[in-house]
């Protein structure tokens, strides 16, 4: 008897160590609105999927790329990190359980690839459930993982909420497509995932718990799902888990802001008075709501409406006043509690905007040179007027430079719908005490093929009530480098330096900013925007000038100094760690001579012009 029973310990033991798990397969999708082959693909493929819905479940990453995709807009960057993790560079594209099963053109995934995976016994159990708040304003998801046989190695668990099915009226990029199925809305906690134990004993369990606020960009509250994986280090899926869509939410209910109005991005008064059109979307009458608004994600003040509504019906609705310091600002204004009740569709509930309130005027010099970790700088702001890709920070591409060190800001017309425009304002300037000024700064940009996109420089001295335009360029005059339809980003030497007079606005209070239109060409970037006020050096109310030229030079750089009475000239050349490597005097009878840099190393130098009157540095770039 002995031996009967530690023999059916040894056999149960193995069956233990042998025991296994139903997969449940995952397929991530990479696809986008505006992508023709996405819309011939995606079609037969959710046919497929869901006929075999109890073997597989799907995950659509909507991409940024290559044109408009609202609900990649609404989530960009979790997307954009599923992307890197998998090196997509072009949509469709899609991984049956991380690429163990099927990688490549969704359109030739076969059901015999997605059979073949779930014939795979999975080492780990996972359930996945979601429930909402009472208010439906919070998602709590729970995960359970269990291990069904003794694992190793290095384990992540990704868990993503869906929409199981979004429905647009009209089609929301340039494919034509109107629904869309499984698309990834939030990753929790995000892209990253959750790292798990290395060493898993059969029977082990770990439980993953989140709540959440509903995102504000949901378009169906009744097509909420979650999406569970456990991913190793070579990217396989070990496992996948489900939780369906809870609906049941009555879709008699939506109200919505459908305008905000009373002030405009730029304010130079620190006070504004908002109102709201809030706007009935359900067909049952809308006889109630809050309107719910904030600054910068602080303090909720609540405003209760009451009235009349007939579907599609609006009202204007006056807010308070808000007080605002100067700087940029974030509003926000929402609905909630429709006829005391649920809305199901926070999509249309908000309206944000981005105010600029100039409070006050600084003096020249200034200086941005992207360096810091902080963009937009504190009192520059970006009014991305389509809130779509806007000026973006990026590191390892600088004005004449490139490497770890180099920073700059591009805007990607490589992929904004022509005629669309986003602009950088400058913090309010006060050009005072000073003979003339300037506005200087390095652009790089190519043409895709022959298209017209723009950049201007404009400003105002009336806090925006009109604008001049100092400099617009565009095409072939705005570009640095040859057309080419790979996605531009410059080299060292395909940078060009920009001079902007501003000596008829000195003596007064002005904003600039630069305005880039598109044209749906290639990416602009632009580096070291700096503003200097002249002293004496050149009175340009006399007609006097310094130029220094060409810019880049191959070394050796010429000046013409139309400048009389003002004594002999003194000239330095500076590296950018100060050391002088050029210095020489000039009488004032000298109005055009050398500068001989042949023998400096490539980079970026300052050359110091100085007289009795003040002093004047420009910067050049020796490009051999």
């Amino acid at each position: 008897m002995k031996k009967i029973y530690l023999s059916a310990i040894a056999i149960s033991f193995s069956l233990a160590a042998l025991a296994q798990s139903q997969r449940l397969v995952v397929f991530e999708q990479f696809t986008q609105a505006s992508c023709p082959p996405c819309a011939t693909a995606n079609p037969p493929l959710n046919t497929m999927l869901n006929a075999n819905s109890t073997k597989v479940v799907s995950i659509k990453y909507q991409t940024s790329w290559p044109g408009v995709d609202p609900m990649n807009a609404q989530n960009p960057t979790e997307v954009a990190e599923r992307v890197s993790y998998y090196g997509v560079n072009g949509v469709p594209d899609g991984y049956l359980d991380g690429g163990l099963g099927f990688s490549g053109q969704p359109s030739s995934m076969t059901l015999t690839q997605i059979n073949n995976r779930y014939a795979v016994p999975a080492g780990f159990d996972m359930t996945a459930t979601h429930t909402f708040s009472p208010n439906y304003d919070m998602i709590n998801v729970s995960v359970t993982i269990t291990a069904s046989q003794a694992m190793s190695g290095s384990y992540v668990a990704h868990v993503a909420v869906i929409e199981r099915d979004i429905h647009f009226t009209t089609a929301p990029g340039s494919n034509g497509e109107k629904h869309f199925e499984g698309v990834m809305r939030k990753m929790l906690p995000d892209a990253n995932g959750t790292t798990l134990s290395s060493s898993w004993t059969v029977g082990q369990t770990q439980t993953l718990t989140f709540s959440i606020p509903v995102p504000s960009y949901i378009y169906d509250l009744n097509t909420i799902g979650v999406v569970a994986f456990v991913q190793n280090a070579s990217k396989g899926v070990e496992q996948g888990a489900y939780s369906a869509p809870i609906g049941g939410i009555p879709t008699t209910n939506d109200a919505g802001i459908s305008a905000a109005s009373g002030y405009s991005f730029l304010n130079c008064a620190s006070s504004i008075t908002p109102s709201v059109t809030v706007k009935n979307f359900a067909t049952a009458p809308l006889t109630s709501c809050n309107i719910n608004y904030q600054v910068d994600g602080g303090p909720v003040t609540t405003q209760p409406w009451t009235g009349s509504l007939a579907q599609n019906a609006t009202a204007v609705v006056s807010l308070a006043a808000l007080n605002l310091t100067g700087g940029v600002h974030t509003l926000k204004f929402y609905t909630s509690n429709p006829n005391n009740a649920v809305d199901y569709k926070p999509i249309n509930n908000a309206k944000e905007a981005t105010v600029d309130v100039v409070a006050f005027y600084y003096a020249a010099p200034l200086t941005e040179d992207f360096q810091s970790t902080q963009f937009p700088s504190n009192d520059w702001a970006i009014n991305n007027f389509n809130n779509d890709a806007t000026f973006t920070k990026m590191t390892g591409w600088g004005g004449f430079a490139t490497g770890a060190t180099a920073s700059s800001i591009f805007l990607n017309f490589y992929n904004i719908t022509a005629g669309k425009y986003d602009e950088l304002y400058m913090p309010g300037l006060g050009l005072v005490g000073a003979a003339s000024a300037q506005l200087t700064f390095d652009v790089a940009y190519c043409q895709y093929s022959s298209e017209n996109d723009k950049l201007e420089v404009m400003i105002s001295n009336n806090c925006g009530t009109s604008w001049t335009t100092l400099y617009n360029k565009s095409g072939a005059a705005l570009s640095t480098r040859p057309a080419t339809t790979s996605n531009f980003a410059p080299t060292a030497a395909e940078w060009r330096n920009e001079v902007v007079d501003l000596s008829n606005y000195v003596g007064q209070n002005v904003i600039i900013k630069l305005k880039a239109t598109s044209a749906y060409g290639n990416n602009l970037w632009l580096d070291n925007i700096n503003v200097t006020q002249v002293a004496g050096i050149a009175d340009v109310t006399k007609g006097e000038t310094l130029n220094v030229y060409p810019n880049p030079t191959s070394g050796l750089l010429q000046v013409d100094a139309n400048i009389t009475n003002n004594g002999d000239l003194k000239v330095s050349v500076s590296d950018v760690l100060g050391n002088v490597v050029y210095s020489n005097q000039f009488t004032q009878t000298a109005n055009k001579f050398s500068i001989d840099l042949s023998n400096q190393a490539n980079g970026m130098y300052f050359v110091k012009f100085e007289n009795k009157n003040g002093v004047e540095i420009k910067k050049i770039n020796v490009q051999k």
